[in-house]
C-alpha cells in the first residue's frame, strides 16, 4: 500500500523535468465525467510534451475549455513548437496495483 502522505502531497514538476521549455508533441481534449461516464463537455486539455534535457515525455493536464493550439494546427506546424508551464506539479496515485504519476499545470504557453 502506498503511503497516503505521498499521494496527498503535490510534487513540483521541476523534480521530474529539468528543462524550462518543452517540445509539444500532441494536444487532446479531456472530457468531464458524470457518474463515471464521459460527457461531451471538455474540461481540460492534455498536452504531451518532451523534456529536451532528459528525453522524457510527460502528459500534462491543463484546465480550460480552449486549447492553446488545436491538434490540427499542431499537425501542420512547419516548425517544432516549444511551450512553458505555469504552476505545474505531479501527484502519485495507485491504480490496478500500479503506482502512477499524474501531472497538472495551471497554464501553458507557446514560446515565441
Amino acid at each position: 500500500m502506498i503511503n497516503p502522505l505521498i499521494t496527498s502531497t503535490p510534487v513540483p514538476f521541476e523534480v521530474y523535468a529539468k528543462a524550462e521549455k518543452f517540445l509539444l508533441f500532441s494536444v487532446t481534449p479531456a472530457f468531464r465525467y458524470v457518474d463515471g461516464k464521459a460527457t461531451e463537455q471538455i474540461e481540460a486539455y492534455r498536452y504531451t510534451i518532451g523534456d529536451p534535457a532528459t528525453c522524457m515525455r510527460f502528459s500534462v493536464k491543463v484546465p480550460g475549455a480552449t486549447a492553446i493550439i488545436s491538434p490540427e494546427q499542431l499537425k501542420v506546424a512547419k516548425e517544432s513548437l516549444f511551450v512553458t508551464l505555469t504552476d505545474a506539479f505531479g501527484r502519485i496515485y495507485q491504480t490496478n496495483g500500479n503506482t502512477e504519476i499524474s501531472f497538472t499545470a495551471k497554464g501553458i504557453a507557446v514560446c515565441k
